[in-house]
């Protein structure tokens, strides 16, 4: 054991070594060994600079094989001057640094829009993954979802710029702002989840719009959630005005002052089996009364075409976990689920900017109702204004098969990392020593892990970049500079996955 404890440090220290990281190891998931620190952009397996000043990328990030090549690739989503996104086609070889504005191997840039959110997933059910990009202020703020199922043709024009019009399969279009009274659109796309919840074994589509209004009251910021079923032949449009969704969720109440929110349904949203029928339930964020709402998944012809949360209760619920104090309408809360406890059963960690005391919930779940009270783990950030977390992330960063979590602290420059473990304390204070496992650290005085763009962020990742089976780490920047000390060109820093 003794033997197998020191080749497994000496393996880890090389790694670290070349990785050009600092900081002490730490095998095994627990705070008495102390945090494992990863100084960036030093310690980053993969850097990439945004091609231009004020480019902001990072704002978005996904990966997935979306060619079919069995390599995974890189999708980088921006909202500022930039390119909407930039996909860059897995290959063996990658060097460590990538300038977008001179990188010619294998990328294909889309333009003519912001990439507030991206997801991978399959739509059409052809085995393929297909890539799902969501720009909520598209169409004056209506917003606009985005899907693109032929990835093998796109990646065969390599190198080649299209407009997102120009290649998207299908569009989901929000319903436009009312003018000129100034009265806002859907923001169709806030959030996007992507599983299948009608048990047919192929990937359904959610779209969050949180600025719908309920026009039988005329109260506005009511917000909707808006799900389709997967087709094999998706329609190239899909007009929610018109009613061509599959399942609409209308929040209970808006405002009858357009200057103020209502619920402001659909902020978040996730996917998973919770109840462990086997067949994945829809988790959504309904800030306006403080709740994370719960449908368990079902056959599609027990969907009803229309849930109006006026009339009919969630299957389960979380109250108690108030909105955020963005302003705004911005809650900033994030959902995930995963089996953070090792039991079996998918908790869910909920994290929100403004209180930075990110929440767990174990499973298993049952109908009903619980409380923020009855969190069963609360983790509080360090600092009051680190606005720790503003972003999150789950995956299996260790190859442990379990789910881990990164949790965000932008103004601390740092990105915090907690591995699975089979008991959490009930609480976790990090202004205490060594509670986390993990902790990445910001490049220089002039970055930050992420600095707040205008909309709500998506700069943190967790997924196999580099195809070995153990979910890698991806932090955007979009306010760091680039190679050029160009302002806010943005970088993606990727951490690859390993025995922390």
């Amino acid at each position: 054991m003794r033997l197998d404890l020191s080749l497994r440090l000496f393996a880890f220290a090389l790694a670290l070594l070349l990785a050009g990281a600092a900081g002490a190891s730490s095998l095994e998931p627990g705070w008495a060994q102390g945090p494992l620190t990863i100084r960036l952009p030093e310690g980053a397996d993969l850097v990439i600079y945004g091609p231009r000043a004020d480019s902001k990328i990072g704002h978005s990030l996904a990966v997935g094989d979306f060619n079919g090549d069995r390599q995974p690739d890189l999708v980088i989503g921006s909202v500022g001057c930039g390119p909407g996104a930039c996909i860059l086609w897995g290959r063996e070889g990658l060097p460590r640094e990538i300038d977008l504005a001179s990188f010619n191997q294998g990328l294909t840039v889309l333009k003519g829009f912001g990439a507030s959110t991206l997801a991978p997933g399959d739509i059409n059910g052809d085995g393929l993954r297909d890539l799902i990009i969501a720009d909520t202020f598209a169409e004056g703020g209506a917003g606009a979802v985005y899907a693109l199922l032929r990835g093998p043709e796109l990646a065969q024009a390599q190198t080649a710029s299209f407009k997102i019009e120009e290649v998207a399969d299908m569009i989901v279009y929000g319903v436009r702002p009312i003018r000129p009274f100034d009265i806002p659109g859907d923001s169709l796309g806030f959030a996007v989840a992507v599983g299948d919840v009608d048990g047919d074994s192929f990937d359904d589509l959610a779209m969050g719009a949180p600025f719908t209004m309920r026009l039988d009251r005329q109260e506005f910021q009511a917000g909707a959630v808006y799900l389709l079923f997967r087709r094999q032949e998706p329609p190239q449009c899909v007009d929610i005005v018109q009613g061509q969704q599959d399942l609409s969720i209308f929040a209970a109440k808006g405002s009858p002052d357009w200057m103020r929110v209502g619920d402001t349904l659909g902020q978040a949203l996730a996917i998973a089996d919770l109840n462990d029928d086997g067949v994945k339930d829809l988790i959504v964020r309904n800030p306006g009364p403080g709740e994370v709402l719960i449908f368990w998944g079902r056959g599609r012809e027990e969907w009803p075409r229309v849930i109006d949360l006026a009339q009919v209760e969630p299957d389960a619920s979380l109250t108690g976990i108030e909105p955020s104090i963005a302003g705004g309408g911005m809650d900033l809360t994030a959902i995930h689920p995963g089996d953070f406890n090792g039991d079996g059963s998918l908790d869910l960690l909920v994290t929100q900017l403004g209180f930075s005391q990110p929440l767990l919930f174990f499973g298993p779940w049952l109908a009903g109702t619980r409380s923020a009270e009855e969190a069963d783990g609360v983790i509080t950030g360090a600092k009051a204004s680190s606005f720790f977390g503003y972003v999150s992330a789950v995956g299996n960063i260790n190859g442990d098969g379990l789910a881990d979590f990164l949790i965000g602290a932008p103004n601390e420059r740092r990105v915090y990392g907690f591995l699975d473990r089979a008991s959490w304390p009930a609480r976790l204070d990090l202004a205490g020593e060594g509670l986390a496992d993990l902790i990445l650290e910001g490049a220089s005085p002039y970055d930050s892990i992420p600095l707040p763009p205008i909309e709500v962020p998506r700069t943190l990742a967790t997924q196999d970049l580099n195809g070995d089976g153990i979910d890698d780490i991806l932090v955007g920047e979009p306010q760091g500079r680039g190679p050029e000390e160009c302002f806010s060109a943005g970088r993606v820093y990727v951490v690859f996955g390993r025995r922390f």
